[in-house]
């Protein structure tokens, strides 16, 4: 966690001070609410500028160094006043990363944010990486056109710094959350103290951007930043010089191409062209045309500072932008290779659009509150805060973020009709904290008045429901399991460059084991280094489990290791493999000269088959039998946080090997009258069994286990909890090889044909 806030301080101080030397440039002596956002753009299109050059490990955080020194000079040239935020900044601020920790509390435990939930994190570390290291970047190609600038700029604090890159992605989260309530204090500028910092820090933390915060989703809740930063410019453009209002839209806009690409650019021309149109319409109605004309030449000049500023900001990532819109064109869902209109992503259907109120009580942002009637009521509170707070924006003349919020929503209802529900979700995510800053935006100045008490009222219980919702979303937040980056991690200096196949089920894999030539035959969220093919007559699926006889022996023979579940409900290992290391989840084997062929008559779910005679089997030939055949326990539960499920399996008297296949976000403990058993939290995707207990059942009978999903913290989690697979008893001892014509019925793992 020190290291993770070391990171997102890291980001905020060097975006606060790179933005403030702009605005000592532009004429600003004094802080400035959208400086943090202008800064975060600047230092993006100066690493994306690094990450092109030659020895870019190298030259990165040279160059970011040197626009760091230059603004820090510029800084001391106004003896501090420029870098000097108010007590709602500060309040904003502290609130934020108050709230940033909450997932990390309740899970008990410092890790990636969102895995299990969504597990992009793994590509986006293994490209991040690539930017500081070839033997990464050789291993885990970088696209051509997504645009890379957040990861090099992650790449050059992780090689200044030494801040491991999983540390550095948790940091540039919090450090987003943190940069956009810094700039919502502006917009929320005439309310007072107390109010202006906890309101900006609720802003950061909507409901929606609070959960893809949950899920370790940076680009949309960056987008999101520029988007409410651009607002902010646009609120306080009215009567500044061309220059000073110019060159910070212009450098915000940059920024959110370097994240967005060329699809940024139609938020920000939907924001600038419906101010301009809330900012005539404001006059009312007679003269709007002469109006026009008389506002066009003052618009004229900052607009195309700002354009001429864009430009020159984006030119060095041109190429990667081009390619980009070579791949999606104008519209992702049309293009080849897009996202197809039908394409959900990580959710389960369509976002409610009530969801970009706030108010939203349900702990994960894809499915609905259990009481819809409750969230109805909530939904209708909040929809009338924003309804009220655009009034008195309008009767201020305050047409930015007014004009800002409609721009949003009709970019939403256009991606709604016309994209996949998963890129829609992204636009209620990017318009999320402009609606929030508009409700709040309902509170009179001076809240004591009488007559103000019903408005301040209406307000109070929306954001009293606001904030409970966020906190649901960030309880609900997972973090990833240290159990598995710990036994992974530790086996990276063992393996080297050798060539190892992965017959887990882990996204992450490739992260937890970087620099590794890996292979594994189940496609994951960051590709794989080797291609892997598995047998035909054993298919890999999703949620099952793989191990030996997933591939033939050719295959196995292109690999000088081999990593698998340590699990009791698996093929057993051929002859030439020995098993170098184990841990509590996964065990290490290494190969030492050819692999013998063997067939394998078992279902892809199962390590082995009853052999049913008779039926075009073999008649020659050895089989590897079991003592017995394994006893199955069917799940499908899923348990939540402190609660528990109950399963039962029919043993005789023997040894037996007991297995639990399970995703869980809490450590897992089982109970019996064999014993008391504990695994790990295991964010992993679904498929592999693993071991937790051997044990010598004395009689005859049915033995009972109860599974509890462990409570992590005193504030209860509101995550998943454990997913409970199959419980797996497998007779222990050395297996049998028989002639197949004698293994009829009997529990065959493999065979030789004669």
């Amino acid at each position: 966690m020190l290291t993770t806030y070391g990171a997102a301080l890291c980001f905020v101080l060097a975006s606060v001070l790179t933005g403030q030397g702009a605005g000592w440039l532009l004429g600003r002596r004094a802080w400035w609410a959208p400086a943090p956002a202008v800064g975060m753009a600047l230092l993006l299109c100066v690493a994306g500028l690094a990450s092109r050059l030659p020895e870019r490990d190298v030259v990165s955080p040279v160059l970011l160094g040197l626009v760091l020194a230059a603004a820090g000079a510029l800084a001391v040239r106004t003896r501090g006043r420029a870098v000097r935020p108010g007590g709602a900044e500060l309040a904003a601020a502290a609130l934020v990363l108050l709230a940033a920790a909450m997932p990390f509390y309740v899970n008990g435990r410092a890790g990636l944010l969102g895995v299990s939930l969504n597990n992009d994190t793994a590509v986006h570390l293994v490209w991040a990486e690539g930017l500081r290291s070839d033997t990464m970047a050789s291993l885990y190609p970088l696209p051509e056109g997504y645009p890379l600038a957040p990861h090099a700029l992650m790449a050059a604090l992780a090689s200044a710094t030494g801040i491991a890159m999983d540390d550095v992605l948790n940091g540039l989260l919090i450090a987003v959350s943190v940069i956009t309530a810094l700039t919502a204090v502006g917009l929320l500028a005439r309310l007072p103290v107390v109010a202006r910092g906890a309101g900006a820090a609720l802003v950061a933390f909507a409901y929606l951007p609070a959960a893809y915060y949950g899920q370790g989703a940076f680009k949309e809740t960056m987008m999101a930043m520029f988007v409410l930063a651009f607002t902010a410019v646009l609120a306080e453009a009215r009567g500044l010089r061309p220059l000073s209002a110019g060159v910070p839209a212009g450098l915000v806009a940059a920024g959110g191409v370097q994240v967005y690409s060329y699809l940024a650019l139609g938020w920000f021309a939907a924001v600038a062209v419906a101010w301009m149109a809330v900012e005539l319409a404001l006059g009312g109605p007679r003269g709007a045309l002469s109006r026009a004309r008389a506002a066009l030449p003052g618009l004229a000049w900052p607009a195309g500072i700002a354009l001429a500023v864009l430009v020159v900001a984006v030119a060095p990532q041109s190429d990667r932008v081009l390619s980009f819109l070579d791949l999606f064109n104008l519209s992702p869902a049309g293009a080849e290779g897009g996202i197809a209109v039908g394409d959900l992503g990580n959710l389960a259907g369509s976002l409610s659009p009530y969801e970009v109120l706030g108010a939203w009580p349900s702990a994960d942002f894809r499915f609905p509150p259990q009481n819809a009637f409750h969230a109805g009521q909530l939904g209708t509170i909040a929809l009338a805060a924003a309804l009220v707070g655009a009034v008195a924006a309008l009767r201020r003349r305050e047409a930015a973020l007014v004009a800002a919020v409609g721009a949003a929503l009709a970019l939403f209802w256009v991606a709604d009709r016309g994209q996949s529900p998963y890129v829609a979700a992204k636009a209620l995510v990017i318009a999320a904290p402009l609606v929030m800053a508009l409700a709040l935006g309902a509170l009179p100045a001076r809240p004591w008045r009488w007559r103000d008490a019903a408005g301040v009222a209406v307000v109070a219980v929306f954001a009293v429901s606001a904030a409970y919702s966020t906190s649901l979303a960030l309880r609900a937040a997972p973090v990833a399991s240290d159990a598995a980056e710990r036994e992974l991690g530790a086996l990276r200096p063992l393996l080297g460059a050798r060539p190892t196949l992965f017959l887990g089920s882990d996204d992450h894999a490739g992260w937890w084991l970087r620099e590794v030539r890996l292979g594994t035959p189940i496609a994951t969220a960051a590709g794989s280094p080797l291609s892997v093919a598995v047998r035909p007559e054993k298919p890999a699926a999703p949620g099952q489990p793989l191990d030996f006889d997933s591939v033939d022996g050719q295959t196995l023979d292109r690999f000088a290791y081999v990593i698998t579940p340590r699990s009791g409900y698996d093929s057993e290992p051929p002859a030439n493999f020995a098993r170098v290391r184990g841990g509590r989840l996964y065990e290490l084997w290494e190969r030492r000269g050819a692999t013998e062929s063997r067939n394998t008559l078992e279902p892809p779910d199962a390590p082995g088959a009853p052999l049913e005679c008779g039926r075009g089997r073999p008649g020659g030939g050895t089989a590897r039998t079991w003592l017995s055949p394994p006893r199955i326990a069917p799940g499908g539960a899923s348990v939540p946080p402190g609660a528990a499920a109950d399963l039962s399996l029919p043993l005789v008297p023997a040894r037996w090997q007991l297995s639990l296949q399970y995703t869980s976000t809490t450590p897992v403990r089982i109970l019996s009258r064999l014993g008391n058993f504990r695994l790990p939290a295991n964010t992993a995707r679904p498929g592999p069994y693993f071991a937790f207990a051997e044990v010598d059942v004395p009689a005859a009978g049915r033995v009972g286990f109860r599974v509890i999903a462990e409570q992590s913290a005193r504030i209860g989690s509101r995550g998943a909890g454990v997913n409970l697979g199959a419980l797996v008893a497998s007779a222990g001892g050395p297996a049998q090889d028989r002639p197949v014509a004698r293994s009829c019925e009997r529990y065959v793992d493999w065979y030789r044909a004669g």
